[in-house]
């Protein structure tokens, strides 16, 4: 699927959007980013925009998170250039959160899993053993 955000970024006004989105007190929305339904549309991660990250997703084509204990913009796949290329984004109906369907390139977790949600639990909230390998070593990924 190609990248429609990509192709189209005059579609913002005056750098900033007006979407009429419910931030929290502290300016951020949750993000839920799933794979493109050609891929198996599996949800593969939950991270936190502030309206910065939200212009550069969409002015790029690719996801922009905020840092919460960094406190910065960062760019998914800066480090490990495991990319996620935006296909199509939605709000839901109280518009306090947006679903974005990704071109994931690479595992999406940074321990090294295809998606964050790898963990199942039993009837009890007991971890059950992870029924996938790792995509990727994170310790040959994020260098300190």
């Amino acid at each position: 699927m190609e990248n429609l955000l990509a192709q189209k970024p005059h579609r913002l006004r005056n750098d900033r959007m007006q979407l009429n989105l419910k931030y929290d007190d502290r300016g951020l929305i949750p993000a839920i980013v799933q794979e493109s339904s050609e891929s198996g549309g599996r949800v593969l991660m939950m991270a936190w925009m502030n309206e910065d990250s939200l212009h550069h997703s969409v002015a790029s084509g690719y996801m922009h998170y905020w840092s919460r204990s960094r406190k910065k913009l960062w760019k998914k796949g800066e480090s490990s250039g495991h990319t996620q290329k935006i296909l199509r984004w939605f709000v839901d109906c109280d518009r306090d959160t947006l679903l974005f369907e990704v071109e994931q390139h690479g595992g999406a977790c940074h321990t090294g899993f295809a998606s964050c949600f790898y963990v199942e639990l039993d009837g009890q909230g007991n971890d059950l053993p992870p029924q996938e390998e790792p995509l990727f070593s994170p310790d040959s990924v994020y260098k300190a």
